[in-house]
């Protein structure tokens, strides 16, 4: 068995993951700053073009369905690092959409985390070698339905 070894430079220190839901690909959406905080996407203005660039940066090809006002996933119990996003639906991460505000910036309510459920179908994770790796470092990963 062989393995393609990436260094992926792009966006350092920056991660998104799903929580909360049934499945891998869906749920409540978490993202982590450039100063290494976890929170949350605020859902005001949020559409299916945001979802594409999420679970796109999760190794998914598209999203199935975005949800609003934590439902059905919940909340995170943390703050809002991105409000009113509005992605064009091409753009490699989240952070690069468009949005009124700066990075930690918001006018939400605990109850307005945003969620999606991501198309499950051929996907590409990067998956680290050992327990020293950072996450953007690894082995590219593609699983298949």
């Amino acid at each position: 068995m062989s393995y393609l070894y990436c260094y992926v430079h792009y966006y350092l220190s920056l991660v998104v993951r799903l929580q909360g839901g049934s499945t891998q690909n869906e749920g409540y959406i978490e993202i982590k700053d450039s100063a290494g905080m976890w929170g949350g996407i605020c859902d005001d203005a949020w559409d299916l073009l945001d979802g594409h660039v999420i679970c796109r940066m999760l190794g998914y090809p598209s999203a199935e369905t975005v949800y609003t006002s934590s439902s059905p996933f919940g909340s995170g119990g943390g703050h809002f690092t991105l409000d009113n996003v509005g992605c064009v639906g091409n753009e490699a991460s989240i952070f690069d959409c468009p949005r009124p505000y700066n990075v930690g910036k918001h006018n939400c309510a605990s109850s307005e985390w945003s969620g999606v459920k991501c198309h499950e179908m051929d996907r590409v994770r990067l998956k680290s070698v050992n327990s020293l790796d950072k996450a953007n470092e690894g082995y590219v990963y593609i699983l298949g339905k």
